[in-house]
């Protein structure tokens, strides 16, 4: 019967040996006759401690000394490694340096003899390379017996711890099945002295993969009080869980001493990684959200948290608070080397950059862009100067009453400025500013000469007087002048070099109104009308420098000024 074996790995808290619990009578160790008869003739490995303990060896051989018996004097060991190569014979002599004997006794027509060696004084003696295979797990040791022939008592060889050394010592069954004319049961009893194997001094370390592992080492079969070490490699993307076995045991390398078969599995878990987004809007700001990402999970992606900045947008995600170049994009995709690369745990800090702006200053009729600004929300800036006599102010607005007016050279900042125009929270905005004129609309109109019958006819309506005004604003243009209290009726009653005021008048946008009084004179002959020079002009004459005279109403009357720009802009 075969003593139950246990194992206890190295990493758990010491304990005391106390010895494996044998189900065999105490006295098998110690009694020659009750060993023989539980094992017979079998090497039987009985431990003492975690690391050492005792190889026994029985024997059983007939009290006569008469006649040709055969005697086994000693062992010899053979170590070989797992591809069956011989790498060392250790021999132990009965009654040696090393294998001592436990008991002896006759029993009937029999002598009984117990004989044990220290699995320690085993070790001491191999060589360092079957030592190191032995603590690997990959050695096997086979024993086979040493015998002599006894003739009427006198033995004919001898040996010591290094092997024979006198007369004839027998190692192999064929040798000593040779030896002399044995009968069948001898010979039959002699195999069983060869090539055998100590029960209980080899135990199986077994390792299978679990989940997520990738390789597992360590594997084989050790002797007794070995110190076994195990270790897993985990697959891309995974860590490390456990070793599941005789005990659980967290790390990927363990060691154990080994003092009975065990089985291990090991696991591993898949990657998570754990990112905190900050919003970091400033150097103490703990806002944030948390996301987690998986390896192998697809279609991730960097949360949107929604976060607003005035007068900033958030460029991406920065792996520190001061940076202000990106690491990622705001919605960066995550991929499984990231997840790798940051596990378990990381932070993110959000980067926000100023927005930036085009300011446009404009003079209206005839419209002109006078100065451009690319600025961002950190900068300050001043206004321009005046572009025109009738200045009133910079505007946001068109209109004078729309909005806040403000004064040539005013500081200010393009925070301010950008909210006022509601686009604060705009990246990339344009924000036009219009100057404004305090001028009131001018009325050109001169004195009017039609006849009698044209008078009297009804030709003279408002519209076809209005023909002969002009009407300009700063803000609005050309206006479209009206001839206040206008009356037909007192215009077809008109006789001969009769004359009647007309009141022209133009608004602007503004409400503010000109008027401008000429006289209507109806004769009773031609009606002496104004007399139009036509002049051809291209664009690139239509400067002071150029070609224009400086008392030229083309270059010094706005409303003239403004129809020959619109007359090069026509197709």
């Amino acid at each position: 019967m075969k003593a139950k074996k246990y194992i206890r790995p190295l990493l758990l808290a010491l304990i005391l040996w106390t010895g494996c619990t044998q189900t065999v009578r105490a006295s098998v160790w110690n009694q020659a006759t009750d060993y023989y008869l539980e094992y017979g003739g079998e090497p039987v490995f009985h431990p003492t401690s975690e690391k050492d303990g005792k190889v026994y060896f029985g024997s059983r051989g007939a009290s006569s000394t008469s006649g040709i018996k055969y005697r086994t004097i000693g062992w010899k060991l053979l170590i070989r490694d797992n591809n069956d190569k011989l790498l060392q014979t250790i021999y132990f002599a009965l009654g040696g340096k090393y294998l001592k004997r436990v008991d002896n006794r006759k029993s009937g027509d029999y002598e009984y003899n117990l004989y044990a060696f220290q699995l320690s004084d085993m070790q001491s003696r191999m060589t360092g390379q079957a030592l190191n295979l032995l603590r690997e797990g990959k050695v096997s040791i086979r024993l086979n017996a040493c015998m002599v022939v006894v003739k009427n008592g006198v033995v004919q060889g001898s040996m010591n711890d290094s092997g024979p050394i006198s007369g004839v010592v027998y190692t192999t069954y064929d040798g000593i099945v040779g030896a002399q004319d044995w009968s069948v049961a001898s010979k039959v009893a002699l195999q069983s002295y060869y090539g055998k194997s100590v029960q209980g001094l080899f135990y199986s370390v077994k390792l299978s993969k679990g989940s997520g592992i990738a390789s597992v080492s360590g594997e084989g079969n050790y002797c007794y009080g070995t110190k076994a070490v195990i270790s897993a490699q985990v697959q891309k993307g995974y860590t490390f869980s456990k070793w599941s076995g005789p005990s659980t045991e967290t790390t990927a390398k363990v060691s154990f001493l080994v003092n009975d078969n065990s089985k291990w599995t090991a696991y591993a878990t898949v990657m998570k990684t754990t990112v905190t987004f900050y919003r970091n809007q400033s150097g103490t700001d703990q806002t944030s959200v948390k996301a987690t990402f998986q390896f192998q999970k697809k279609n991730q992606a960097f949360p949107n948290p929604g976060w607003t900045r005035a007068g900033y947008y958030q460029s991406g995600w920065g792996s520190t608070r001061s940076q202000s170049r990106r690491d990622y994009s705001t919605t960066a995709a995550v991929s499984d080397n990231w997840i790798v690369e940051h596990y378990a745990s990381t932070k993110l800090y959000a980067i926000w950059l100023p927005n930036t702006y085009t300011i446009r200053f404009v003079r209206q009729n005839p419209q002109a862009v006078i100065k451009t600004m690319r600025v961002d929300v950190t900068q300050t800036i001043v206004m321009p100067d005046a572009p025109m006599d009738s200045f009133a102010g910079w505007s946001l607005h068109a209109k004078p009453k729309s909005g806040k007016l403000y004064d040539a050279k005013t500081e200010m900042t393009v925070a301010a400025l950008a909210k006022e125009a509601g686009v604060l929270n705009t990246d990339q905005a344009v924000i036009t500013i219009y100057a404004l004129s305090d001028a009131v609309p001018a009325v050109e109109a001169r004195d009017m000469y039609f006849t009698v019958q044209e008078a009297r006819s009804g030709k003279l309506t408002e519209a076809f007087l209005c023909k002969y005004a002009r009407a300009y604003d700063m803000e609005d243009g050309i206006l479209t002048p009206v001839i206040m209290n206008y009356d037909a009726a007192a215009i077809g009653r008109l006789a001969d070099r009769a004359t009647l005021p007309l009141i022209f008048a133009a608004t602007d946008s503004d409400g503010n109104c000109t008027k401008k009084t000429v006289y209507l004179t109806v004769v009773d002959t031609e009606s002496s009308r104004r007399k139009i020079r036509v002049r051809l002009i291209s664009k690139p004459y239509a400067d002071l420098q150029t070609g224009l005279s400086e008392k030229s109403v083309w270059w010094n009357n706005p409303v003239y000024r403004a129809l020959l720009m619109k007359a090069f802009e026509a197709k």
